[in-house]
């Protein structure tokens, strides 16, 4: 059975942006969606979110979307599971230190194993704005070209809150 996971990202929820209408649209292409609720978005703890995360189910056919920290949180997940997927969607994504968001900072202190994670989809998507508010486009630029993604320009300017949600939907 095809599933599918969406991660948001700091200071959100699950019943906010368009996590719950991107799980309406994949229910109707057959996928089982989880829509997890990572403890404290505010105050956010890497291992209080991978206790949540771990808990999902990762298979062959399992497509993985993050939003802003959320794509820090996937990335962890991908490499601490170790199973690969059909393909990651990262939103407004990131694997840097923000300086402006010190609170999240232990998710990405770490670096990231690039050639691990190379292996661990048969594709990365990465959907950033040139001129997103919270994330610098080259930041989101850097990772794709780690990750030898796809990197989509969406034409927005705010952290991917509101958007077409086409840009996941033609790419499923």
């Amino acid at each position: 059975m095809k599933n599918a996971i969406i991660v948001h990202g700091r200071r959100a929820q699950p019943e906010i942006h368009w996590f719950f209408e991107e799980k309406e649209n994949l229910e109707e292409k057959g996928y089982t969606v989880s829509v997890p609720k990572c403890s404290d978005a505010v105050h956010p703890k890497l291992a209080d979110w991978m206790k949540v995360l771990e808990k999902e189910s990762l298979r062959e056919n399992t497509i993985l979307i993050g939003h802003s920290l959320g794509t820090v949180a996937v990335l962890r997940l991908l490499e601490k599971k170790n199973i690969k997927v059909d393909k990651v969607f990262l939103l407004a994504g990131y694997a840097g230190d923000l300086r402006e968001n010190y609170e999240a900072h232990e998710f990405v202190q770490d670096k990231f194993d690039w050639e691990k994670l190379r292996g661990l989809a048969n594709k990365f998507i990465f959907i950033n704005e040139k001129n997103d508010p919270n994330v610098r486009f080259e930041l989101g630029e850097e990772v794709a070209e780690k990750l030898g993604a796809e990197l989509v320009v969406s034409p927005t300017e705010n952290h991917m809150h509101h958007f077409d949600l086409d840009l996941i939907n033609s790419r499923i």
